[in-house]
């Protein structure tokens, strides 16, 4: 995606809603969004955070399910970062109160 997709993407505002769920602090959300497609991020106290991408609805929503079962669990995340222009990184959440 060149710049001006990735400014369309942004002004186009959030993506469809696949399945959002909160758990034990942390909130897991699946969206469609234009500028990446079928991804889930874990939002906590410092933001959100993508996780996974995938190809179609349904491994959208079977990678939902997985994030769910591991969310109490968690202490780190791979943050995925975005394309060629953010890199990946290690992060420690931190869960909401």
């Amino acid at each position: 995606m060149d710049i001006f997709g990735m400014l369309g993407a942004i002004a186009a505002g959030p993506g469809r809603v696949v399945a959002r769920t909160e758990v034990k602090g942390l909130t897991i959300s699946t969206v469609f969004t234009v500028d990446a497609g079928y991804e889930t991020a874990v939002l906590d106290a410092n933001g959100t955070h993508p996780v996974e991408r995938y190809p179609d609805e349904e491994a959208a929503k079977k990678g939902h399910r997985r994030w769910v079962r591991a969310a109490p669990k968690l202490t780190t995340i791979k943050k995925l970062g975005y394309g060629d222009l953010v890199d990946d990184e290690e992060l420690e959440l931190v869960r909401e109160n």
